[in-house]
C-alpha cells in the first residue's frame, strides 16, 4: 500500500463519516419521527431528508462538517509512521475540496481561515 492509497482511503473514509450514518441511528431517528409531536416532528423530517439526500448524492448531511480529529494506531514498524501526519493533511485538504467540507479551522493567532480544515 502505497502513501497515496493510504490518502485515498482517509478521504474515502471522511467522505462516510460526512454522508452516511449506521441503520440503527437512522431506524432510531424514524421511530422518534413517528412519534414526536410539532415542531420536533419537522426538524426529525428535516434531518431524515438530509440523510437521505446525503445518501443519494454522496454530499454532507449537515452543511458543517465540523474540524477533522484522528486518532491513530500503528505499530512501530508501520512503513509510513514518519510520514502519517502529512498523509492525513494532505488527505483532510484533498477531501475539504472534494466531499466538500466547510472550511471551519482557523489560525489561532492571526484569525486566518485557510480554507483547507488544517489551518
Amino acid at each position: 500500500m502505497s502513501q497515496k492509497d493510504i490518502e485515498n482511503q482517509v478521504v474515502l473514509a471522511i467522505r462516510r463519516a460526512e454522508t452516511e450514518l449506521p441503520k440503527d441511528v437512522i431506524l432510531a431517528l424514524e421511530k422518534a419521527y413517528e412519534i414526536e409531536e410539532g415542531l420536533a416532528k419537522v426538524q426529525l423530517e428535516a434531518i431524515l431528508l438530509n440523510i437521505k439526500v446525503a445518501r443519494e448524492t454522496s454530499t454532507p448531511m449537515c452543511q458543517d462538517t465540523g474540524i477533522q480529529t484522528f486518532y491513530i494506531e500503528a505499530g512501530t514498524d508501520f512503513l509510513y509512521l514518519g510520514e502519517l501526519k502529512e498523509i492525513i493533511t494532505n488527505a483532510v485538504m484533498k477531501a475539504t475540496k472534494e466531499v466538500p467540507l466547510r472550511p471551519n479551522t482557523v489560525n489561532p493567532f492571526t484569525g486566518e481561515n485557510p480554507g483547507n480544515n488544517v489551518g
